[in-house]
């Protein structure tokens, strides 16, 4: 592995000292060629610009290491300024690996294979902030329940184990600092894609009817509202709910596709694009399994760019399925997933008469009542999927689908 000679010091005092420092992330890119281009770009007016390659594999972009109050008040002033994106945040930079800007000469670091020993001393150096940093992320993809206290305890070990176990590594239950990178870095890019969600689109992403409405000094159309599908079929049919396309003057799917209601009927309706599509995915169906862990994929808040996926437990299996499960409207219509990225149902709305149910119980269509509407059939589940994978297989097959006046 190489490592440039300015990032050596770094490695050499340890992840202790970079615990100590924070740093500025302001961007990170997916391939070393445009972690350079950005890089070079805000070296021309920001000081102390390192590019580092993180435990993920993308290429990051930062300011420092500075003192951590330092770096909070860098932070506010660039972002004041307008000088790095809003979404840029406070590191502690445990996620850096080899840098690769500045330039610099480069030499032969042995690379040492990570044990439970290494792991618990990294572990002893980090700072009550990334700890809580670490249960916040285990929460986030669906391994832990509890307080966000920083301690170490249990029932975070257990969580620890489960996260490893799904990436298919020891169970330790202690992170080794490879394993937290990737555990970070993960929640950081879902929480920084909603945060950019949640600022609102780019001018340049408004369609073309929305710019002329801007421009006359109108209000941009908006939909009565927006909900959540899936890919049933190798020609683009999506499955939803029939509440999410009911009174609508038309129907649109993400980016803008219009799709037509082909039929309707128990709480369900099948849309077909107007434009033929090739789905990065398409639902597969199985049995659900009571007391199992589940995953919804959906599109939580108008504008995401992808949709979010929330974790939960199927709590009872019946002609209609209970979950236990924090969901929004948004993701009504969505699918729910076992751990093999199976659709085992769909997420229902909530009707006028479940609105003082317990805030955290929410109900889905089981796979056999959808399979026997649609004329498929119901398979076998598959082999557990990673968090990541299992985000990919939702984000592949949902859909965004909106109703028009």
């Amino acid at each position: 592995m190489k490592l440039a000679i300015a990032g050596m010091a770094a490695l050499l005092m340890g992840s202790s000292a970079l615990a100590q420092d924070a740093w500025v992330q302001i961007e990170a890119r997916p391939t070393l060629d445009e972690g350079r281009e950005r890089a070079e770009t805000y070296a021309a007016t920001l000081p102390d610009v390192s590019g580092f390659e993180m435990t993920s594999r993308w290429f990051v972009v930062a300011l420092g290491p500075y003192p951590r109050d330092e770096a909070r008040d860098l932070l506010g002033q660039l972002k004041d300024e307008g000088r790095i994106p809003a979404d840029s945040y406070l590191t502690d930079g445990l996620t850096y690996r080899d840098r690769f800007w500045p330039a610099a000469m480069s030499v032969e670091v042995a690379p040492v294979a990570p044990t439970v020993l290494t792991a618990e001393e990294a572990e002893a150096a980090l700072t009550p902030e990334y700890r809580i940093e670490v249960q916040a992320a285990l929460k986030w993809f669906g391994f832990y329940d509890s307080a966000l206290d920083g301690a170490f305890g249990p029932g975070t070990r257990a969580s620890m184990a489960a996260w490893q176990a799904a990436q298919g590594a020891e169970e330790t239950g202690v992170l080794t600092p490879d394993q937290q990178g990737v555990l970070i870095s993960g929640h950081q890019r879902a929480m920084a894609e909603i945060a950019a969600a949640q600022a609102g689109p780019a001018p340049t992403s408004l369609t073309e009817d929305q710019r002329r409405a801007l421009v006359a000094g109108l209000e941009a159309p908006q939909p009565i509202r927006a909900r959540s599908g899936f890919f049933v079929d190798a020609r683009g049919s999506v499955l939803t709910s029939a509440e999410a396309v009911a009174d609508c003057g038309r129907i649109t799917l993400e980016r803008g596709i219009p799709a037509t209601v082909a039929r309707t009927g128990e709480g369900l309706a099948l849309l077909t694009p107007g434009t033929p599509l090739a789905p990065p995915g398409v639902a597969r169906f199985a049995a659900p399994q009571a007391g199992a862990q589940i995953a919804v994929a959906g599109y939580s808040f108008e504008g995401l760019p992808a949709p979010a996926i929330t974790f939960g437990h199927l709590t009872s299996v019946g002609d209609i399925s209970q979950l236990e499960l924090a969901a929004l409207p948004g993701d009504a219509g969505g699918p729910v997933m076992d751990q093999s990225g199976a659709v085992i149902g769909m997420l229902l709305p909530k009707a006028d008469d479940m609105r003082q149910l317990p805030e955290g119980v929410e109900f889905a269509m089981p796979a056999a009542g959808l399979t026997r509407w649609l004329g498929t059939e119901t398979g076998d589940t598959g082999a557990p999927l990673t968090p990541n994978a299992l985000t990919r297989a939702g984000s592949a097959m949902t859909v965004q689908v909106s109703c028009w006046r």
